[in-house]
């Protein structure tokens, strides 16, 4: 059986390369005619696209007692972009997690999938281009 190896040359990932290899990802996602906006969690991805990508516009989702609203306010007030929170019933989840299967034709694979869905759908023709920390 082969043994695997590890090389843990620290070396090769300073804090300056991966801040330079972030921001050229960000920027590399940012070219638009149209104004830029955010999704925001209040999670360390969503921050850092926020942080580098500067949207015109933060968005962030959740249910009335299970959200990230609190976190995502205190990113948009640090970052001095106005944010929107939508929230969203169970009840208006279930139905839009139906049209999603439908539309996607897959299995959801992680259960937030609805959740920008929802908001993606509320904002309709109002914001075309979004960034978020996903994937």
């Amino acid at each position: 059986m082969e043994k695997l190896f590890f090389n843990n040359n620290y070396d090769n990932y300073s804090f300056i390369k991966i801040k330079k290899l972030i921001k050229d990802a960000v920027e590399l996602n940012t070219v638009s005619d149209v104004p830029i906006s955010g999704f925001q969690s209040g999670g360390l991805d969503s921050t850092l696209v926020t942080k580098y990508a500067k949207p015109s516009h933060l968005y962030s989702v959740g249910f009335k007692h299970d959200n990230e609203f609190y976190a995502a306010n205190k990113v948009a007030e640090i970052s001095d972009i106005e944010i929107t929170c939508l929230e969203v019933t169970p009840s208006y989840y279930k139905e839009l997690a139906l049209e999603y299967i439908s539309k996607k034709k897959e299995p959801i694979s992680v259960p937030n999938e609805v959740l920008i869905f929802a908001l993606c759908k509320k904002l309709g023709d109002k914001r075309k281009v979004f960034l978020t920390g996903e994937g």
